[in-house]
């Protein structure tokens, strides 16, 4: 699955809304998708690598993909 379009403000407050999506993941995803940053600036935001911010958003992708596909099936 490609990366997913989540400045949808509704499909985000479903993300947000499951106990399994971690703190940290919520503010990465508001970082991206809210506040427009790039991974390098979400790294230096949560002080932590690129690399780092790139693996959580690939294993974030995989954990709310089916709430993306199932977001878009019930439209």
């Amino acid at each position: 699955m490609s990366a997913p379009d989540l400045n949808n403000a509704k499909l985000l407050e479903q993300i947000y809304n499951n106990d399994w999506i971690t703190p940290p993941e919520k503010r990465v995803l508001e970082l991206k998708y809210q506040d427009g940053l790039f991974n390098y600036q979400i790294a230096m935001e949560m002080h932590c690598s690129t690399k780092t911010i790139e693996r959580m958003l690939k294993k974030l992708f995989v954990k709310i993909e089916p709430i993306i596909l199932d977001f878009y099936k019930t439209k």
